[in-house]
């Protein structure tokens, strides 16, 4: 039996080294830019060609020209400055878009990506003088979640990067409409013969996957202990007792409903800390994640009757930006871990 696997290891990696689709100088290269920057660009950073005010009053008119709704604007400066922190400018938009959320929402499997909504884009000001937005890269994201996920957020991305399109710096409008993880999979040549090409990914999926698929689990689904309403209230209560602070809550049930959508319980919970936030945010380049501010915390029902909470798994998430971004969320993610600890299964 030995010798029969060593066998056939050894004759697949002979037909793989054959078909050239291991080559040394792509690994190497492929290897060297992923030891530079994160496998998934997870958030995109535009300049603006506006200011501040120019650039928010814009981009509010575009939300509402495109058919969406903005459900909630974040007001960084001031929810820090209630917290005594001092920052720059900065505003998080809620929005959202009743067709697409329904797509996601109306299932049960995929409602574990709602910890993700609504969508967010971020506007704020750096220490340069300029303006910036700052967006998910949602179409790149959702790849890994495939069906009904990726189709819709691709959507979504193609969306929310046409409201900001005449707000940006021409020479960057083009970023986050490609596939821009790096990587071997990205660089790889492609196979002319189909069932080559079939047989291989079969063999080896580990090649064509994303990186970011494979290592991060991105979101966090848990069983609750409770019905829907008792999970909701002993969350708040949780979250208050931890030193955090709800600072928005989005019933998509009626969000939805008023939509002309009907779907079972769902509350997503914006939390927030004062002292972890002002902790990102007081740094120009570590803003650009903000898109992923405040935290959320998605409490929900399922066709099998039973409620879950499902949260964005903040640790593993900011390891590849490194530094205050990486240490600062694997200390909120430790915090958000806690406050829903003993209301889910083991």
């Amino acid at each position: 039996m030995q010798k029969t696997a060593k066998r056939v290891i050894t004759v697949t990696m002979t037909l793989v080294l054959l078909l050239g689709l291991i080559q040394a100088p792509i690994m190497a290269a492929s290897q060297q830019q992923e030891q530079k920057e994160p496998q998934m660009e997870m958030v995109l950073e535009y300049e603006s060609r506006y200011d501040f005010e120019e650039t928010t009053r814009r981009f509010e008119e575009n939300v509402k020209e495109a058919g969406w709704s903005i459900v909630q604007v974040f007001d960084y400066k001031e929810i820090l400055a209630d917290r005594g922190h001092e920052i720059d400018n900065i505003k998080i938009f809620a929005v959202c878009s009743g067709q697409h959320s329904a797509a996601i929402l109306e299932l049960s499997d995929e409602r574990m990506v709602s910890p993700l909504m609504p969508c967010t884009i971020s506007i704020y000001e750096k220490s340069d003088g300029n303006t910036y937005i700052a967006q998910l890269n949602s179409g790149e994201v959702a790849k890994p979640f495939g069906g009904v996920i990726a189709e819709t957020m691709a959507t979504v991305a193609e969306e929310t990067h046409e409201m900001i399109r005449d707000l940006i710096l021409p020479q960057q409008l083009n970023r986050g409409r490609q596939n821009t993880a790096p990587g071997w999979a990205n660089n790889r040549r492609p196979l002319e013969n189909p069932a080559a090409a079939e047989a291989l990914e079969k063999n080896f999926p580990h090649l064509f996957m994303e990186e970011a698929a494979m290592e991060m689990e991105m979101i966090l689904e848990n069983k609750s202990l409770y019905d829907f309403d008792e999970t909701v209230d002993r969350l708040k209560l949780n979250v208050a007792d931890a030193g955090w602070s709800v600072v928005g809550e989005f019933d998509y049930k009626e969000i939805l409903g008023d939509r002309g959508y009907e779907i079972e319980n769902i509350k997503i919970l914006a939390v927030c800390s004062g002292q972890h936030s002002a902790a990102i945010l007081q740094h120009d380049d570590a803003r650009m994640v903000s898109p992923l501010m405040p935290c959320r915390i998605a409490v929900y029902e399922k066709s099998d009757g039973n409620t879950y909470i499902a949260q964005l798994n903040s640790g593993e998430v900011a390891q590849p930006f490194g530094g205050v971004i990486a240490e600062t969320m694997m200390t909120v993610a430790g915090e958000t871990n806690a406050i829903v600890q003993d209301l889910i299964q083991e």
